[in-house]
């Protein structure tokens, strides 16, 4: 198997994490994810659906921030164990990207 690059791994996971951010913001405040959009492109003022929006922003950037923190730790363990020559530097290359 091929190992997955800082590319393979952290593309879609990020992107994923968004998905659906409006519908979470209406359904928590019960009201159409069209308004959270139109307050979210100026269209519309409610310091609610603003908090509301941070709220979540912050959520989805803790859990991405913890999920990095976690793969980084497995991965250091993983490239610490498996160090031999030119293997260990194309490793901390690696880690780089990463990070």
């Amino acid at each position: 198997m091929a190992p997955k690059t800082a590319s393979s791994r952290s593309i879609h996971l990020p992107i994923s994490a968004f998905s659906g951010f409006y519908a979470r913001v209406a359904d928590r405040l019960n009201v159409d994810p069209s308004y959270v959009i139109r307050v979210a492109l100026g269209q519309l003022q409610s310091e609610e659906i603003l908090q509301a929006m941070e709220r979540e922003m912050r959520e989805i950037t803790d859990n991405l921030k913890a999920k990095h923190d976690r793969s980084n730790r497995h991965g250091a363990h993983r490239n610490r164990d498996n160090r031999s020559g030119a293997d260990s530097d194309m490793n901390e290359d690696r880690q780089i990207l990463i990070e």
